[in-house]
């Protein structure tokens, strides 16, 4: 009678420290068109990654496809930029453990216009419990759609086109 007793206040308690998912909607993703051709995006693109220190992963100038590698963001950052969901126990996931994003830009020639799509992938590595800060737990995040404005805005200013 003890042990069932014991599981059932365990289960209650697990179910109760359980995380919520992230209550940000994902941004919608749609293509920014600019009045520059394709190439001279591509170039600004590619300064702009590099002013930021944006470590590339992948970049295809053929199909106009670029993606970073993961980048370790700062909590503070991280914070306004994406939802990782909260814990009874912790708080906003946001706030601990190691965020990481990954920015995926696709760029769409249309005659002396561009369309650019700047997607980003946001995660969080760390313990979902301090009940067992020792589980570290991938779990995916969701974009405010900010830093995804950001870079969109640098991209304009580089084009000077702001």
């Amino acid at each position: 009678m003890l042990a069932v007793a014991f599981g059932t206040g365990a289960a209650v308690l697990t179910t109760a420290c359980a995380p919520s998912a992230p209550q940000a909607p994902p941004p919608v993703v749609r293509d920014v068109y600019v009045a520059a051709p394709a190439a001279r995006v591509w170039d600004a693109l590619l300064v702009s990654f590099t002013d930021a220190n944006v470590p590339v992963a992948t970049m295809d100038r053929a199909s106009w496809f670029l993606r970073s590698s993961d980048m370790l963001e700062p909590n503070e950052q991280a914070d306004a930029l994406a939802d990782c969901g909260s814990s009874p126990v912790t708080g906003d996931l946001t706030k601990t453990g190691q965020i990481y994003v990954a920015i995926t830009v696709l760029l769409r020639p249309a005659g002396d216009s561009t369309g650019v799509r700047i997607q980003t992938a946001w995660h969080r590595m760390g313990p979902y419990y301090t009940l067992d800060p020792e589980r570290q737990v991938d779990s995916p995040c969701v974009s405010t759609g900010k830093l995804e404005a950001t870079y969109l805005g640098a991209l304009r200013t580089r084009l000077g086109i702001g």
